[in-house]
């Protein structure tokens, strides 16, 4: 995965561009690199912030990874501290209030003010959970009290940008939202998800 400073304009995937775009948690350290030595970070991460960030942040940030877009066809791994000397290829995986789901395959959009749209990898809920990054404010409010998933603002404005999204539901199922006929790559990835969530189910 790519490495871009909070707050650059978004261009990760050209048909994902949209007019005030930005990046948050876009973080890819090399094993070799001297930065991936914790705490030896780039500026992404505030180690002099004592404060922990609100646990409703991090419920709600959940769910924004519960409802992600621009989805990839392989998924991508942490190379953060620890992470980067594990040998295992295994899809990442998020866990609040006893859920889980597979993150590093795709992105999320959450809304700010002033027309700021902040695109995140889905990966950026273990690099604040697991390493200690700490994005911007601006971010931090506008995933509290900006438009949630599942709800009919963030539809409209999802559907204002044209990015069809994946919901989990309550049932433990994903449901696509398209705003136009869904191609090939994109039922794979459901019936993927699917999949998956049904194979943890039988491991238990």
């Amino acid at each position: 995965m790519a490495s871009f400073s909070d707050l650059s304009p978004y261009l990760y995937c050209h048909h994902a561009r949209r007019a005030g775009t930005v990046n948050i948690g876009w973080i890819d350290l090399s094993p070799d690199d001297p930065a991936a030595s914790f705490p030896s970070l780039p500026v992404h991460f505030d180690l002099e912030s004592s404060e922990p960030l609100p646990a409703e942040f991090i419920e709600k940030l959940w769910q924004f990874c519960a409802c992600s877009c621009v989805h990839y066809r392989g998924f991508h791994l942490c190379n953060l501290g620890e992470c980067a000397k594990k040998r295992e290829f295994v899809m990442p995986q998020a866990t609040c209030n006893g859920r889980t789901i597979s993150v590093g395959c795709s992105e999320i959009r959450v809304f700010g003010k002033r027309g700021i749209i902040y695109a995140a990898p889905t990966l950026i809920f273990h690099y604040i959970t697991a390493h200690g990054y700490r994005p911007p404010m601006a971010f931090i409010d506008a995933v509290l009290h900006g438009p949630q998933p599942g709800t009919k603002g963030y539809f409209l404005r999802m559907k204002d940008l044209g990015l069809d999204y994946w919901r989990l539901r309550a049932n433990g199922k994903y449901k696509m939202t398209c705003f136009d006929e869904p191609s090939f790559w994109q039922r794979c990835w459901i019936r993927a998800q699917n999949g998956a969530r049904r194979l943890l189910e039988r491991r238990g």
